[in-house]
């Protein structure tokens, strides 16, 4: 019976599996995927029978997709979920390292072993990467275990209990070669030393040689049967690759080089400035190999365990070079990591035999050695993985942000041309909208595909590549492509699409004569190029199929003719594929322009953006998408006066919209004086500034994944009553003064089917915990009752607190919490751990403000009252004589008569003897800092504007009128003058008198005199 591990070394190992499990956690799943954990993610989603179709056309084999597709039904397939199970091979790697040290070189082996590799740079690269290697490695491990026993001086015997080292062996070997062909190498090593310590133990005993030798023959045999179904295929992919090469010959001492920095310190070391520790680990190494050993019982001898951990890393290596220079490349650093743990086994041995050397000058020595030298290689490590996590050099390729970019704009009618066949994962990946079409280039079909029915993805393949790629297969991922086809099918492409958007990626190695390049530089104008983080140097580029400028107007789908600002620009129309959309979707439409603006003018060198927006019926905005007027490389400053531009745009609704109708609305702003286009047309003006293009239907969809939540920086899971529960939410600005309205962002869902309405309440609590003010009102601001939903659902919910000015200043706490269809309070838990009314979401600081209660001098006395809360006490105005063109300075002093629960929104017209508007000025009070929510009764505030005046104002007399509205709804308070008769919704202030500039003429100037004539 083996005996137990001492308690310190339980609690050692224990430490030290935590604290690799943190390491391994720390920012798993924060970067891209890139290329070839796409290719794994995309296989994890497909069918097990396409699945294993597709990598039988590949060059992998299909187990480790398989085990991760169902792994991925489980936990999903998020970033985090996908690499978390390279992760749980790597703890199980750990955990048989430990124990397969302790049991060659004791105890001290083992904890040296399993700190070695918890801090190895090198392993946890892997086990943050979606891939196999984690997994080959660990099976490598078993098999090693079982060669050990198998071979040991104490091998079993053939009994039935004796047999299960072989069984275990077996199904090792060949669950590892259905992992990863690079697993071959790794058992032709164990076949090298089994032979050679089978040539070496006959001539002691060589009956019993020759009957572990049968035995061992049987078991290869037996891998063999295993593995024969895939077999014909790993030929065909060894002996006839589908894919175009790839890789690089390496010579020897780069390949030496490459793999011991990234054995000691991970592929992000830097071996100018690690040399040092490599050295160090070098002698450490060696002497582990010379040194002897003391221990009593080994499996093998002590010469013969270190020179089978020797070759189990370095054997491998050496077959892979010895093949790469006699066939074709093989060698990648990579693929060394699965013969690696060993290699740690073999060091910790080392360090092991130096902490003895070092107990002969005292007991307490050996502990202290050990644990300098594990110090500095942690300390080594940390900088490695420093680089690892924060440096652009190291960093995957940002796929993600490419093909979200892309997402994100991709309109009605474009195409996606993934410029290398085989990136496709990564768009199918992270890419979540509806695809129309998906097939090769030359497949592209004459008539071309009908817009709006989703995305069009065109994969290129090898610029006149042999015509060996993927074995001529129509469904393989990589395929020769002739540059004639190509260029007919471009043709065709640029034919049928406004947009072209290109992922570009590897292409070097598929058109390396750059000939798509060239032809979309000489057919498109280039629209927009977005360089992604990575060492592929992928980049994101959209192609205007015409390069000339198009002056004549198409007929939209839904023509308009709206004009923003003075002779700037005019929506001509938008198409939209459907006006209906689901929550959770990108509404697609294309807006067309004209752009009006004189080359000589100020607009025509401004750089426009436009807003697209979906709106309540309170005027409550839900979704929102910006962008530049145009693209980036092709802004407005650039247009020709008259062209008209089509800009397709896709704005992202939110999963968790309450569904019903809301009004789609475009505005045109100056995005460096963020200060938007007016709009003069009555009918689609909505205060002045966004113009009314038409309704939206969201719908509620059928399922609610998680990996399409509205994004939010809080996570959460507090349930209230067992009934909805908050899984996300946005935390509230971190300050703000009385007056103002706080705003919460909160993610609902349904736990189960609510059987009554409830209401949330937001609540800004004291240092107590005790609500100072609160506001309930139902979710999705009433739009949507809780009643209505399904069990599963999510809701989006954006409840606001608007602060009075009675409030101190002091830091308070935001909190939210439910109400049943009664009033009464749901208390919330999370888990077993806390139960309250009030979810706590933030803290927020109340600065103070000055409040004034004097009246101070006014020229010009009113005393008319708005609503029943509002005086205006008078105002001061600088002249009553003004030009056209300059502009007018307004003071109006306000008195609060009582508390208010609104900020309403002050107007200033001026209008002409013509009743029309030819000045106006509109504002908060005081610029903003002093809303009439936060006022104090009694308190006075001063309030100026200044009015410009129109330039092609008539001269005449005109009337100053002020009042006040409330934003959302445009409905203006009721006014009444100091005798409290009703005024209508204005004040009228002064008569003001506008003439027009004066103008020189050629009469009206003094010239010198012309010289006389000779």
């Amino acid at each position: 019976m083996r005996a137990r591990a001492p308690r310190w070394e339980r609690f050692s190992i224990l430490l030290l599996l935590l604290g690799g499990f943190a390491l391994r956690l720390y920012q798993l799943g924060a970067q891209s995927l890139w290329y070839d954990e796409t290719v794994s993610a995309f296989l994890a989603s497909e069918p097990a029978a396409e699945l294993i179709a597709h990598t039988a056309r590949d060059i992998h084999p299909p187990l480790y997709y398989l085990l991760l597709r169902a792994w991925t039904r489980l936990v999903g397939d998020a970033e985090f979920a996908l690499a978390f199970f390279s992760v749980i091979w790597s703890m199980l790697l750990l955990s048989l390292a430990h124990r397969l040290a302790r049991h060659l070189g004791g105890q001290w082996t083992g904890l040296i072993a399993a700190a070695l590799i918890a801090l190895s740079p090198y392993d946890i690269w892997y086990a943050q990467e979606v891939r196999m290697y984690t997994m080959g490695a660990f099976l490598g491990l078993v098999t090693l275990q079982g060669l050990l026993r198998l071979w040991g001086e104490e091998a079993p015997a053939s009994s039935r209990s004796g047999r299960a080292p072989w069984v275990v062996w077996v199904l090792a070997a060949a669950l590892g070669l259905y992992t990863l062909y690079y697993f071959a190498f790794l058992l032709l090593a164990e076949n090298a030393f089994a032979l050679a310590y089978w040539w070496r133990r006959r001539r002691r005993d060589r009956a019993q040689a020759d009957s572990r030798l049968a035995r061992w023959m049987g078991a290869q045999v037996a891998v063999l049967l295993l593995y024969l179904p895939w077999l014909p295929i790993f030929y065909r992919q060894a002996t006839d690759p589908p894919v175009p090469p790839w890789r690089s010959p390496v010579g020897i001492w780069t390949a030496a080089r490459e793999a011991w920095t990234a054995l000691t310190l991970g592929q992000s070391a830097e071996p100018r400035w690690a040399w040092p520790i490599l050295v160090s680990t070098a002698l450490l190494y060696g002497y582990a190999l010379w040194a002897g050993s003391d221990e009593r019982r080994l499996p093998l001898s002590s010469g013969g365990t270190r020179i089978l951990l020797a070759g189990y890393t370095w054997l491998p290596v050496a077959l892979i070079l010895f093949l790469s220079r006699l066939l074709t490349p093989l060698f990648h650093v990579r693929y060394v990591f699965l013969y690696a743990a060993t290699f740690y086994i073999l060091l910790a041995w080392g360090i092991r035999r130096l902490g003895d050397l070092a107990s002969r000058a005292g007991s307490t020595w050996r502990p202290v050695t050990i644990l300098v030298v594990l110090a500095i290689y942690g300390i080594a490590a940390r900088s490695s993985l420093a680089r690892f996590w924060t440096d652009p050099r190291y960093a995957a390729d940002d796929l993600r942000t490419g093909v979200r970019y892309i997402a994100q704009r991709l309109g009605p009618g474009d195409a996606v041309l993934i410029n290398a066949g085989y990136a496709y994962t990564a768009f199918r990946y992270y890419y979540r909208g509806p695809i129309a079409w998906q097939g090769r280039l030359t497949d592209y079909p004459p008539e071309g595909i009908p817009p709006g029915m989703g995305a069009v993805i065109v994969q290129t393949g090898t610029v006149d590549g042999s015509p060996s790629l993927g074995w001529g297969d129509p469904r393989s991922d990589f395929y020769a492509m002739p540059w004639p086809q190509a260029e007919a099918a471009l043709t065709r492409l640029f034919q049928r699409h406004p947009r072209v958007w290109v992922l570009r990626i590897y292409d070097t190695v598929t058109d390396p004569e750059g000939r798509i390049r060239s032809w979309l530089e000489e057919h498109g104008l280039l629209l927009d190029d977005l360089l992604l983080a990575g060492e592929a140097n992928a980049r994101v580029q959209a192609w205007r199929t015409y390069r000339e400028p198009r002056f004549e107007a198409p007929a939209p789908q839904f023509p308009l003719e709206i004009a923003f600002g003075e002779d700037v620009l005019t929506l001509l129309g938008y198409n939209a594929p459907t006006m209906t959309i689901q929550a959770g979707e990108g509404f697609p439409l294309t807006l067309y322009w004209r752009w009006l603006a004189r080359s000589d003018s100020l607009a025509a060198r401004t750089d426009y953006a436009v807003s697209v927006g979906l709106f309540d019926g309170r005027g409550h905005r839900w979704a929102q998408w910006d962008e530049g007027l145009g693209a980036p490389l092709y802004p407005t400053s650039r247009w020709a006066p008259g062209e008209v531009m089509a800009q397709p745009m896709r704005l992202p609704v939110p999963l968790g919209i309450p569904p019903g109708e809301y009004s789609l609305a475009v505005t045109v702003y100056d995005p460096e004086a963020t200060a938007p286009l007016s709009v003069a047309d009555p009918e689609r003006a909505i205060q002045g500034q966004r113009a009314y293009l038409g309704t939206v239907i969201i719908r509620r969809p059928d399922a609610w994944p998680r990996r399409r939540w509205p994004p939010m920086s809080r996570s959460a899971s507090a349930s209230f009553g067992g009934r909805i529960r908050l899984v996300r939410y946005e935390p509230p600005i971190g300050r703000a003064r009385p007056g103002a309205e706080v705003r919460a962002r909160l993610l609902w869902q349904a736990v189960r089917s609510p059987a009554e309405d409830y209401r949330v309440v937001l609540a800004l609590l004291d240092e107590a915990g005790q609500p100072v003010i609160t506001a309930a009102q139902p979710p999705a601001l009433g739009l949507y009752p809780a009643s209505r939903w399904t069990p599963g659902e999510v809701v989006l919910d954006e409840p606001a607190l608007l602060i009075p000015g009675r409030v101190p200043p002091g830091r308070y706490l935001l909190a939210v919490g439910v109400q049943d269809a009664r009033g009464r309070p749901l208390r919330w838990r999370t888990g077993l751990l806390r139960r309250g009314i009030y979810y706590p979401l933030g803290e927020i600081e109340l600065t103070p403000r000055e409040v004034n209660f004097e009246v101070p001098p006014i020229a010009y006395r009113v005393d008319a009252r708005l609503g029943e809360t509002i005086r205006l006490l008078g105002y001061d105005l600088d002249r009553r004589e003004v030009q056209a063109g300059d502009a007018l300075t307004l003071t109006l002093y306000w008195q609060a008569l009582g508390e208010m629960t609104e900020s309403f929104k002050v107007f200033n017209h001026l209008v002409g003897p013509d009743g029309q508007l030819h000045g106006q000025k509109d504002g908060y009070p005081a610029n903003g800092q002093q809303p009439t929510s936060g006022w104090v009764p009694g308190e006075v505030i001063i309030d100026r504007y200044v009015i410009p005046v129109a330039e092609d104002a008539p001269p005449g007399t005109y009337r100053l009128l002020t009042g006040m509205y409330r934003e959302r709804d445009l409905i203006r308070l009721p006014t009444f003058d100091a005798d409290d008769r009703p005024l209508g919704d204005t004040i009228p202030l002064a008569e003001v008198t506008v003439t027009q500039p004066f103008i020189p003429t050629p009469s009206s100037t003094s010239a010198p005199a012309s010289p006389a004539e000779p």
